[in-house]
């Protein structure tokens, strides 16, 4: 199917999983340039399979408001320059770019972004994306889950990328699956107070600081995060890293796996702060040497938070007994786990 003829009013109609689209022209829109009306583009070109290109301006003009899945699906392997650039009224891209395999966005493709309110899955699985794209603002963003998940060609974040993420609540799978990708801004949410779940958020990256744990910190309504980083690469876990997260909501769903997955972690100390331990956070952690905590009481937990990856749990002397009674550090006994004061723990 070629489209290029200027007699109808395309945004109007969807060309979505018209696999032989071939487009002829920037008209197909011509007569919503005409009108100046604000424009719908959803799923507007989605799972057009053989569509390789698109020409220079097609979206000239257009005040387009909704773009989501506009070309999902669609193996377009460049994008012309400015291409959304006469659309600073963008309120969502969820999905928008899904399964493009372009390297790089151009860097004028969007005027504004900063009206955006999701971001939703937009460049979820550009499996050749090496550079994150140069968004004009993250303001009205309330959700950036899977924004770039499954792109395993992303290496880094430029610093500040997301200081303007003032109003997210969702950050789920951001970059899960981004296997070269090494984070390594711990203030990188730090504007992102409002947050309530980052579920995998770093699961599956290259990241190997283990500071960019902090960015947890000052989110007082965070409740999930569950497999927060999985990392091949992340060492060691002082304290300081911890002392400045609020985990007065955690609960048993809420920190699941928090640390987990982590094959070449050896140490962690877990400061006083730390109120719930939950399901499985210290599992497969097969380099491990020892864990340690620093309050005179257990925290609350689950029944199994430790595997006998972990050879040695140390505690404040006074409260050996304590924790072995302890839920969760029983368990953790009665599988064949050691716990002893920290007087006993190797300088």
């Amino acid at each position: 199917m070629s489209v290029g003829t200027s007699g109808f009013d395309c945004t109007q109609t969807k060309f979505n999983s018209q696999t032989y689209l071939r487009i002829a022209g920037r008209d197909i829109f011509k007569v919503a340039r005409e009108r100046g009306d604000a424009v719908s583009l959803i799923s507007c070109f989605q799972g057009c399979s053989s569509l390789q290109e698109l020409p220079e301006g097609i979206f000239d003009g257009l005040d387009i408001r909704d773009a989501s899945a506009l070309l999902s699906n669609v193996p377009l392997q460049s994008l012309p320059v400015g291409l959304l650039k006469d659309a600073p009224n963008l309120t969502n891209l969820y999905g928008a770019f899904y399964g493009l395999k372009v390297e790089e966005y151009p860097d004028d493709m969007f005027s504004d972004t900063s009206k955006v309110t999701s971001f939703v899955t937009a460049f979820r699985n550009n499996t050749n994306l090496k550079k994150l794209p140069a968004l004009k603002g993250l303001n009205a963003a309330t959700t950036v889950e899977g924004m770039f998940y499954g792109c395993p060609n992303l290496e880094t974040v430029p610093d500040g990328y997301f200081y303007t993420a003032i109003n997210i609540l969702n950050a789920d799978n951001l970059f899960y699956g981004c296997t070269k990708l090494a984070v390594s801004d711990p203030e990188m949410l730090k504007n992102s107070t409002l947050m309530t779940r980052m579920i995998s958020g770093l699961y599956q990256t290259a990241t190997a600081n283990a500071e960019v744990i902090r960015m947890l910190e000052n989110k007082p309504a965070l409740s999930l995060f569950e497999q927060f980083m999985h990392s091949t690469l992340i060492v060691d876990m002082p304290a300081e890293y911890l002392e400045n997260i609020q985990t007065a909501g955690w609960s048993s769903v809420t920190a699941r796996n928090f640390i987990s997955n982590c094959p070449n972690l050896r140490t962690a100390v877990i400061p006083e702060n730390f109120l719930y331990i939950g399901s499985r956070t210290f599992y497969n952690l097969t380099s491990c040497e020892w864990i340690a905590f620093k309050a005179t009481t257990p925290p609350s937990a689950d029944v199994d938070i430790i595997s006998q990856d972990v050879p040695v749990v140390y505690v404040p002397d006074a409260a050996v007994d304590t924790y072995k009674a302890a839920t969760g550090f029983a368990g953790y006994i009665t599988a064949g786990g050691t716990i002893k004061g920290i007087s006993e723990k190797p300088q």
